[in-house]
């Protein structure tokens, strides 16, 4: 592993951040790295890294609320669980933000908190290259809705209709 591929991985990584506090050989050893990334975590302050990831990890989240802030509004503070959530999961290219957010909503469907799945589908379709789709689901407010989804070039749209009981 390089210096680069070790500074992705230590930013990204809480339990790698705390392998390397405890010791340091054992953390080279374990992870073969060469000798310019050996040269580099010799240098490398690890109050600065600490601080570093944290402030990715609150610009990742920030980011994401905002593609799902009918999901953040209906579940208060959702900090502390997108934190446990960032350890496992770092989105990578131009649109990681959209699949963080859709990411982060399947860990809070699995914790059973409460998602909107207007906001996964509308992440979804943006992320992929269909002309149009169509969902159903159960809204926030238990209503039961049909999602109607268009891409037109760049510009997409969308159309919603409540279903009767």
């Amino acid at each position: 592993m390089n210096s680069s591929e070790l500074f992705e991985m230590l930013l990204a990584n809480s339990v790698c951040r705390t392998e390397l506090k405890k010791n340091r050989d054992d953390f080279t050893r374990k992870h073969r790295l060469e000798q310019d990334a050996i040269s580099f975590l010799n240098q490398l302050d690890l109050e600065e890294l600490e601080t570093q990831a944290t402030a990715l990890i609150n610009k990742r989240y920030s980011e994401t609320l905002s593609h799902i802030p009918n999901t953040a509004r209906a579940n208060g503070d959702l900090k502390q669980e997108f934190a446990q959530f960032a350890v496992d999961y770092w989105p990578n290219g131009h649109k990681r933000h959209r699949l963080d957010a859709i990411q982060f909503l399947c860990h809070l469907k699995r914790k059973k908190l409460v998602v909107d799945m207007f906001e996964f589908y509308w992440n979804q379709f943006q992320l992929k290259q269909k002309s149009i789709s169509v969902k159903l689901y159960r809204a926030i407010n238990g209503k039961r809705r049909i999602l109607l989804m268009r891409r037109k070039g760049s510009l997409c749209r969308y159309y919603w209709r409540n279903l009767p009981l």
